[in-house]
C-alpha cells in the first residue's frame, strides 16, 4: 500500500470516528484500545497474517469472538460506534 493510500485510509477512519461521536472532539472520547487497533488494521487493509502480527494472536481471537467474523471482512457499523464513547 502506498503512503498516500495509508493516509487516505487513516483520514477515512478518523471521519468515521468523528461521525460516531456526533461531532464531539476525538480528544474527549473514551475507547477500547483493542478495537481501535482493529479499526486501524482494517483501514490499512492488512492481510490476516499481518493483522495477527500487529494485533497479536490473542487479540485477534478475542475480536473474532466478539464480532463473529474474521479480520478480512468489513466490520459492522457497530464496531466503530462501540470503540468510541463521548
Amino acid at each position: 500500500m502506498l503512503a498516500r493510500e495509508v493516509l487516505q485510509n487513516l483520514a477515512y477512519l478518523r471521519r468515521e470516528w468523528e461521525e460516531a461521536l456526533g461531532g464531539q472532539s476525538l480528544l474527549s472520547a473514551q475507547g477500547n484500545v483493542g478495537l481501535i487497533l482493529y479499526d486501524v488494521v482494517e483501514a490499512l487493509g492488512l492481510t490476516p497474517d499481518e493483522a495477527d502480527f500487529v494485533l497479536g494472536h490473542s487479540l485477534v481471537d478475542e475480536i473474532h469472538r466478539l464480532n463473529g467474523h474474521c479480520l478480512t471482512q468489513e466490520p459492522s457499523p457497530e464496531t466503530y460506534v462501540s470503540t468510541l464513547t463521548p
